[in-house]
């Protein structure tokens, strides 16, 4: 009984000593919401700028014509989403989603750099067995789309309902209880 008796004397005077003077509370942060939506705007269109030079690749005269789309398509998909969270406050989780859109990327660019097709123009470097553009361009739209969605719906779903305990003292009156964000 004596010890319960301490334990109780110990929280009370370490929650008064810790607690904040009255009228100098710090607010809490606010909250931020889902902005799923945002995310999958901004991936959207980054895969039409990437569908533009697709098409520009079968309808254009020039490979250099499809360049800028393919460029502006992999720039909006690369910066795009560490933006959007950069927008809402989020400085920690842009940095974790440039990097993690930008490794399969620099992946497929590399396997399909180690291709022997750079010089060729036909349909014999995505076939050839000598040929990796087309495994370097599945592995950078697969980790690609990976990354996407666990952009939407892992990292841009907001804040979730936080709960801590909370021990409040004040003019002899101690309450025990739960708070924090709901």
């Amino acid at each position: 009984m004596l010890r319960l008796a301490v334990t109780a004397v110990l929280l009370t005077a370490s929650s008064v000593a810790l607690a904040d003077p009255p009228g100098e509370t710090t607010p809490p942060q606010p909250a931020v919401g889902s902005y799923r939506l945002e995310t999958v705007a901004v991936d959207a269109a980054a895969v039409a700028l990437l569908a533009g030079g697709l098409e520009c690749a079968h309808a254009c005269s020039s490979s250099s014509a499809m360049t800028p789309w393919f460029v502006a398509g992999i720039g909006v998909y690369l910066v795009g989403g560490p933006v959007v969270h950069g927008l809402h406050g989020r400085l920690n989780r842009a940095f974790g989603d440039f990097l993690m859109r930008a490794a399969p990327v620099a992946l497929g660019l590399i396997v399909a750099g180690n291709s022997d097709c750079a010089a060729q123009d036909d349909d014999g470097c995505w076939t050839s067995a000598n040929g990796r553009a087309l495994e370097g361009v599945m592995v950078g739209t697969a980790g690609g789309l990976a990354a996407a969605v666990y952009d939407t719906w892992v990292l841009a779903r907001g804040d979730e309902p936080r709960i801590a305990p909370v021990v409040t003292s004040s003019r002899g009156t101690t309450v025990v209880g739960f708070g924090g964000r709901f």
